[in-house]
């Protein structure tokens, strides 16, 4: 080629350069403004963010504190999370998580390129990623104000929001917002919450061994938590190291130790020193420090007590930021599962133990050695002849096992009780029942190896809406159509049974052992609840509160809030003479007594003392069913205001089925009952010198910022003076020391309270108190148709235990009275001051000391004992024609009015043989007094008189029936 044609080339190539060059260069400025335009756009999506109010966006986790200020629960939510400041992280820790996650973190703008190829070699070389890409600024704009996907345009915003939060911020506030933010494993969010996960110390105290686990973690808390959470049943000692337990959702797992977590601390260490974070020393020590021997899983709540009373709280704490601070349910709820709350409870932790060991062996408590008792414990049942358990009327409450499920729990509907029809199941069995557009299946029972009963709920059958029908004769009817769809819904067995398969229907697997039982003690001055059990061997949350939410019929322990208080406020005193005489009601006869029959004359107290039902019922009469609602009112059972959110019910809710009637306000018969807290701080009331105290679960909550949010101060009003409060006290008290209750009387401290057993022995209470708390105790079954072996005994005994556990060690005092109480001699047959009439009462001095208010102190002299010269041939009043060898006085009672057993079906009270006679001797006359005078004379001779004398001291000496004695009768039946 000639030299012009290779410069011609030349200068056609050089240009053909160019206008490449040139091209590329405008195709890459084009390419420049598309990505650049492309760029803005995403960014101009980004969220709009205010960098200063970082803390507000991060949740918080709330606490629940005891009366001493001990944590017993991080409540649960999807992030465990405490806030803490920059100032109390240690700096190894800072350097730990800056090294291996952003060591250019302080010179940074937000993001780093130079950091990025740095990470990317890194992670070349090592084979595997050992360090991200992104700045620590980047993970807190990701982890506050980003999704987790994995978009070009995600990292685009990323970037574009870890520029404005660089403006915004200092560095310290970058580190402090992302130290309390990223997530650690095992539910923990930030480094705080992370210490105590894993160590159970707080963030200051960690070692840099420590500091450096953590921030290892950081990468992948799936991969490197430096323990995993397993199911007791997955634990393989050969290939698991145990390193303790935790507790989630109330359900027990093993940490087990994860050797990646050690080997990721190494890669930390190495990176701290290669920075010169820290030094050889330090490295070396860091190194050799056992991490393994240091885990100590921190735990989410105290261990050992059931969720009964934390659940209560809580409850408590929405409610009260609902009612006094005007927030909806939604903002109270998210307030204590993210605000970051502390709630101060009135929980002592050592009595809330106490109760709690008790409940652990409640059977062995109340009957010892249980390897010989028949089963099931505690339990009066009525079977049928294929073993289900049956109510009074025969009907199935709950069916054997056996004959509900077989060994697969698939439920079994026997032969002769469906039948195929054109495809469709038609089914017409007991088990299977009809309930508001469902199918209801039949419950079951089992008896566990302690020999208690166990009964274990069935859910409704999983059908469609459209497919099935109930016919007018309660068979069900399932579609063709249902079942072609669902073809594994049934089978049919050899034995031509239906077996319709456990996966259409919910099976209680662990079932409620019975009875149940709940206690709750309150300290009556302050209205704090001190401890709270609402059901035994119960385990999760949210479960059925049976101290709190749970009523049942009081029985006789309403008898001292709705009829004797009432009455002791209204002119009754201990002493006012009631007549436990036949009782009519519409013309029945009626109520009964826990004893057989009426035994006449009982003062107030004795009434009480032996749970006089007759006497209960005729007081309640006479002061009015309308005063004993306002009392009640006064002691929290009644809403006056709002009658709907009580459990008692008033004729204005219900004309035809409510508690404003003789039964429910006398006997406890009432329509839905009253719970264990009611009852309990009605109680208080008496105790508490008349005064009620509102029952409070916290004292107040902070905000998390550490500000009072809520002042818990409890509500009071009073019921009664002082006076007579302690009028009724001292009458309960006497009701444990001389009465039926006597079983409740813990040692050396005086014991007041009161028995209660419903009909039939369904629900057993025992509500008492101290010098020092208030505790009511129920024990029953949830199905109020299986009935207790025992009555309001067994719960007497079991308060007993409870409450001698609960004194240990403190000293014993008495109530206090306070002035203007007197101590009076009085008659108890009349109420009034005693003669010397009172003294020969027949069946023994009717004298007894009582305790009056002062003011109402009987003035008058008893005018129910009298004396009468009697004939004895005929135990008549004696005529002046009487033989004087046969006329004696004795001392008798007049009834005013008197009382005509002719008018009650010859019904008499035990008291009526000691009725003064109305009739008049009439075997002797004028002509007859001579001979009836010398044959006594001749066949008794003249000592007769004196024998006569001693036949008459001994029977008033000897009688059996002496009924005033009842007071020191520690009779042991239920009432």
């Amino acid at each position: 080629m000639s030299e012009e044609n290779k410069k011609k080339t030349k200068l056609k190539r050089e240009k053909g350069f160019k206008n490449l060059f040139i091209a590329l260069f405008v195709i890459g400025v084009i390419a420049a403004g598309v990505v650049s335009g492309i760029v803005i756009a995403i960014a101009k999506d980004a969220p709009e963010i205010n960098p200063t109010n970082i803390n507000s966006l991060l949740d918080q986790t709330s606490i629940i504190l005891d009366q001493n200020d001990n944590v017993l629960e991080k409540i649960q939510t999807e992030e465990y999370r405490t806030i803490v400041s920059i100032d109390e992280m240690p700096d190894h820790l800072k350097d730990a998580f800056i090294a291996i996650e952003d060591e250019r973190f302080e010179d940074h703008i937000g993001v780093d390129p130079i950091g990025i190829i740095k990470s990317a070699i890194e992670n070349m070389r090592a084979g595997e990623i050992v360090r991200g890409g992104s700045t620590i600024t980047q993970q807190l704009a990701k982890n506050l104000y980003l999704s987790t996907e994995k978009k070009f345009s995600r990292k685009i915003q990323e970037a574009y929001l870890s520029l404005q939060i660089e403006q915004e911020l200092t560095k310290d506030q970058i580190l402090e917002a992302y130290f309390n933010r990223i997530f650690l494993g095992q539910g923990a969010y930030g480094v705080q919450e992370a210490a105590q996960t894993y160590f159970s110390k707080d963030v200051q105290d960690l070692t840099i061994a420590e500091s450096a686990t953590l921030a290892g973690i950081a990468q992948s808390p799936t991969r490197y938590a430096l323990y995993k959470s397993i199911k007791p049943e997955n634990f393989d000692d050969k290939n698991h190291i145990e390193v303790g337990q935790v507790d989630i959702l109330g359900e027990k797992y093993i940490a087990i130790y994860n050797e990646r977590a050690i080997e990721r601390q190494k890669t930390v260490l190495n990176k701290m020193l290669e920075l010169g974070k820290i030094s050889k020393e330090e490295y070396d020590t860091a190194l050799n420090e056992d991490i393994k021997s240091k885990i100590k899983p921190g735990q989410k709540k105290i261990q050992g007590i059931s969720s009964y009373f934390n659940d209560y709280i809580k409850a408590q704490a929405i409610d009260a930021m609902i009612n006094e601070l005007g927030y909806t349910k939604e903002q109270a709820e998210n307030k204590l599962y993210t605000g970051g709350l502390k709630i101060y409870s009135t929980m002592d932790l050592k009595l809330q133990k106490t109760i709690e060991d008790i409940y652990d062996n409640f059977t062995e408590h109340l009957l010892g050695n249980t390897e010989n008792i028949n089963s099931p414990a505690l339990i009066s049942w009525k079977r049928d002849n294929a073993s289900n358990i049956v109510n009074n009327n025969n009907n199935i409450i709950f069916y054997n096992k056996q004959n509900l499920l077989d060994e697969n729990f698939n439920l079994i509907v026997e032969k002769n009780t469906f039948e195929l029809i054109n495809d469709n199941l038609i089914i017409k069995n007991k088990k299977l029942i009809p309930y508001n557009n469902t199918i209801d299946i039949g419950d079951y029972y089992t008896i566990n190896d302690e020999k208690n009963l166990v009964t274990h709920r069935v859910g409704n059958l999983s059908l469609s809406e459209d497919g099935f029908t109930v016919g007018e004769d309660g068979s069900i009817t399932i579609s063709n159509k249902f079942i072609n769809e669902n073809p594994d819904f049934y089978s049919i067995n050899e034995q031509g049974d239906l077996i319709i398969n456990t996966k259409y229907f919910y099976r209680q697997e662990k079932g409620i052992v019975q009875p149940q039982s709940s206690t709750i003690i309150i300290d009556y001055r302050t209205g704090q609840i001190k401890a709270l059990v609402g059901g035994r061997d119960v385990e999760g949350t949210r479960i059925l509160n049976r101290a709190t939410s749970s009523p049942r019929q009081p029985g006789s322990t309403i008898k001292p809030i709705a009829v004797y208080l009432p009455a002791l406020d209204n002119g009754y005193t201990a002493a006012t003479p009631i007549d436990d005489l036949p009782f009519y009601v519409s013309g029945k006869l009626w109520p009964n007594n826990w004893y057989t029959g009426y035994r006449g004359t009982y003062t107030l107290r004795q009434s009480v003392e032996q749970s006089v039902n007759v006497n209960s019922v005729k007081t309640v009469q006479n002061i009015g069913v309308q005063t004993s609602m306002e009392y009640l009112s006064k002691m929290g059972i009644i809403d006056a205001t709002n009658p709907s959110n009580d459990n008692f019910i008033t004729r204005a809710e219900n004309n035809s089925n409510n508690d404003e009637n003789l039964s429910a306000l006398g006997l406890g018969g009432m329509t839905r009952g009253l719970t264990p807290l009611e009852m309990t701080a009605a109680y208080g009331s008496i105790a508490n010198g008349g005064t009620y105290t509102e029952p409070i679960a916290f004292t107040k909550i902070l905000d998390n910022d550490g500000e009072i949010l809520i002042d818990h101060t409890p509500k009071q009003n009073t019921v009664v003076s002082p006076q007579t409060a302690f009028i009724m006290s001292d009458i309960l008290r006497t009701t444990v020391s001389n009465g039926i209750a006597g079983k409740a009387q813990i040692p050396n401290m005086p014991t007041a309270g009161k028995t209660g057993t419903t009909q039939d022995k369904a629900d057993a209470w025992f509500v008492g108190y101290t010098p020092y708390y208030v505790t009511g105790l129920w024990i029953g079954n949830d199905s109020p148709q299986i009935k207790l072996n025992q009555g309001s005994t067994m719960a007497a005994q079991l308060w007993k235990i409870v409450m001698t556990k609960v004194h240990e060690g403190l000293e014993p005092k008495n109530f206090e009275q306070p002035k203007d109480i007197i101590t009076v001699n009085i008659c108890t047959e009349s109420g009034k001051l005693p003669t010397e009439l009172c003294k020969d009462d027949p069946r023994g001095s009717t004298i007894r000391s009582e305790k009056f208010v002062r003011g109402t102190q009987p003035k008058e002299f008893c005018d129910v004992h009298v004396k009468e010269k009697i004939d004895t041939t005929t135990n008549k009043i004696a005529s002046e024609y009487c033989p004087k060898n046969k006329v004696e006085e004795r001392v008798f009672i007049q009834r005013n009015p008197a009382y005509k057993p002719g008018d009650n079906n010859g019904i008499v009270p035990s008291d009526y043989k000691y009725t003064v006679p109305t009739e008049i001797c009439n075997e002797h006359d004028q002509d007859n007094w001579i001979e009836d005078w010398l044959d006594d004379l001749i066949n008794n001779g003249p000592d007769d008189k004196k024998n006569n004398k001693n036949k008459k001291n001994k029977d008033n000496n000897g009688h059996g029936d002496n009924k005033h004695d009842d007071r020191n009768n520690r009779n042991e039946d239920d009432d």
